[in-house]
């Protein structure tokens, strides 16, 4: 009888899963390509970092560079550096979790427009080139949606960075985030 009751026991533990502790703060960099509202393609180098000050949201810092370049074609290009704070909302405290964030500072930006056009042999000097440099201010907002796996984090992020000096610039692109988190 004894070793009924063993057997209809079986199978009936229950095992405990730790849940992973919170992320208490991140940090990732950011590489990635779109389009920007001079239609050009536009390359972005970024960084960001939040400590998470509540299980749903963080304040931090993020910046970085992009270039908004016709190529070396001719014609109008942008380039532009940018940071300031940043306020952040997440989905889950750990795991795979999505991200929105919020920043706002300032901005460096170098405009240099070139009528010169493509040319191979025989091209004009370079006082058909003008560049100016303005400062001002930046906005941007980010989704991303990143993996843990123990202190990394890899995952997409959506990018929309608004330049605001002497020429307005928009450029949205879509990056890679890789960092840690503990």
């Amino acid at each position: 009888m004894a070793l009924l009751a063993d057997l209809s026991s079986m199978g009936t533990e229950q095992y405990f899963i730790p849940e992973p502790d919170p992320i208490v703060w991140s940090a990732h960099g950011t590489a990635g390509a779109g389009i920007a509202s001079n239609d050009n393609a536009s390359f972005r180098l970024g960084g960001e970092g939040e400590f998470w000050v509540g299980e749903r949201w963080g304040l931090g810092v993020s910046g970085g560079v992009f270039d908004a370049s016709s190529g070396g074609l001719g014609g109008t290009s942008h380039a532009a550096s940018f940071g300031g704070p940043i306020v952040a909302f997440r989905s889950a405290s750990s795991g795979t979790i999505a991200t929105a964030g919020v920043s706002a500072g300032l901005s460096r930006q170098i405009v240099v427009d070139d009528e010169r056009g493509f040319c191979l042999d025989s091209c004009p000097s370079d006082d058909d080139i003008t560049r100016t440099v303005s400062l001002g201010g930046y906005a941007g907002i980010g989704l991303s949606l990143l993996a843990h796996w123990g202190p990394f984090e890899i995952g997409p992020v959506l990018q929309l960075d608004v330049v605001l000096a002497k020429r307005r610039m928009l450029v949205g692109t879509l990056n890679l985030a890789l960092g840690a988190a503990l």
